[in-house]
């Protein structure tokens, strides 16, 4: 996929949402090209969860335009999205408990031609082959997050969409999320969305990165340029 950075895969146009009669995004404008790692950073409640579930269609948006490589998905379904090659890990991981960490990777699969969990799922969380046999619900936080994201890229995303990976987990387990999200971004070529608080993490993770305030995008650029004036004035609580 290397040959394709560059172009245009998810692009974000004028893109309103509200809750209710609370309106949470205003004309967001934002792109993602193959191979990117953005992280989107901002206070709690400023919307960056709700922009995500806009992206993959569990919310639906009042106004602008989702391209997902150059096709406009804005009108459809979670299904149809997936199909498209957009993955999703939620925040809290949402993994089923009383399933084995097995059934769990299988579950995707009814959505995906051909058979079989792709070996770059083992390859990354050797811990999820380990623990194949065991209830979701019986691994620490940082296990399970693991199978989190190991569950999405069952479906081989081309775009991996990561909200929170690192909430609740210890810190041993940080590091091993970072390097994963790292591998999948430079060898396997797979664009990432990733929401995340932890500076540290996100510098150490992202190529770019962008800033949300009360619903909008106020500041972008490299990783390079989230400066300590731009953390004061925009995530500092």
């Amino acid at each position: 996929m290397a040959e394709d950075r560059g172009f245009p895969l998810l692009r974000l146009q004028d893109l309103s949402h509200y809750y209710g009669d609370s309106r949470t995004l205003w004309d967001i404008t934002l792109q993602l090209d193959v191979g990117d790692c953005l992280c989107l950073l901002g206070r709690n409640g400023v919307g960056k969860t709700s922009l995500a579930r806009c992206i993959l269609g569990l919310e639906s948006t009042s106004g602008g335009r989702i391209d997902l490589c150059g096709e406009d998905i804005t009108r459809l379904g979670v299904e149809q999205r997936v199909r498209r090659g957009i993955g999703y890990v939620p925040q809290g991981r949402e993994i089923f408990p009383r399933l084995t960490v097995e059934e769990n990777l299988l579950l995707p699969l009814t959505e995906r031609r051909g058979n079989g969990i792709p070996e770059i799922v083992h390859e990354l969380f050797p811990v999820l082959h380990q623990m194949r046999r065991r209830l979701g619900g019986d691994l620490s936080g940082g296990q399970q997050q693991q199978l989190a994201i190991g569950r999405a890229l069952v479906l081989e995303p081309r775009l991996l969409v990561l909200d929170e990976p690192t909430e609740g987990i210890q810190p041993n387990v940080v590091g091993d999320i970072s390097r994963a999200i790292r591998l999948l971004n430079e060898r396997h070529g797979i664009t990432v969305l990733l929401i995340e608080q932890k500076l540290g993490f996100v510098r150490h993770t992202a190529r770019r990165f962008a800033i949300m305030d009360k619903g909008r995008v106020v500041a972008d650029g490299a990783i390079e340029a989230l400066d300590d004036d731009l953390v004061q004035r925009h995530l500092t609580v």
